[in-house]
């Protein structure tokens, strides 16, 4: 999965326009007790010779992605001032839900990429409410065995209400289903009929 994204990255990278050279730089970012990523995340980075020169998560080219390992994205292209091999990249990165805030370093150089040479660790844990579910089991049924039936044990071994959830309930090639959370692992287009027309076709 970081393969597939790492790729889509150097073709956002490649469409994009910068102020000085193109140069990513790529980073993970997971909690520091019991893993995971931090579910949204605010950044500022800059190069330490130059602190008053910060980029952040509202700047071109620079994005984190949650559900795809805890990827930060960089593009130090969009400094003012031209970056240059050898100056070191600071980070900082704070968790929106618990205010904690970690920090990573990377050295750049002349590659295409460049890589924080250490995870930035979040200090502390997810939130209680974001730790997933333990446990997870299915069973499919129906006469077209077309039923799923799930079942976990929630976080800590606490319980909760039953929750029934179907495709019936929502609009028909609706490409929204609240309070799920849809995740396009393939990046595809929508298929599409010459013969027919239907909502968010192609």
């Amino acid at each position: 999965m970081r393969k597939l994204l790492f790729m889509t990255i150097v073709i956002l990278f490649a469409l994009s326009l910068y102020a000085g050279t193109p140069h990513g730089a790529i980073g993970y970012v997971e909690y520091e007790i019991g893993g995971g990523y931090p579910a949204a995340v605010t950044f500022e980075a800059w190069i330490t010779i130059r602190p008053d020169e910060i980029i952040d998560e509202e700047t071109t080219g620079c994005v984190y992605y949650p559900d795809q390992g805890g990827i930060l994205q960089l593009q130090v292209g969009n400094f003012t001032t031209q970056w240059n091999p050898g100056e070191t990249l600071h980070c900082e990165v704070t968790c929106t839900q618990t205010g904690n805030t970690g920090i990573g370093e990377v050295v750049l150089t002349t590659a295409g990429f460049d890589f924080f040479p250490d995870t930035i660790i979040i200090p502390g844990s997810a939130p209680e409410d974001l730790y997933p579910p333990e446990n997870l089991n299915y069973s499919i049924y129906g006469d077209m065995m077309n039923n799923v039936h799930l079942t976990w044990t929630a976080p800590g071994g606490g319980g909760g209400d039953e929750w029934t959830d179907d495709f019936e309930s929502y609009d028909n090639f609706t490409l929204a289903f609240d309070p799920w959370t849809l995740i396009d692992l393939d990046l595809s287009g929508t298929y599409g009929h010459n013969g027919a027309a239907w909502e968010n076709e192609y």
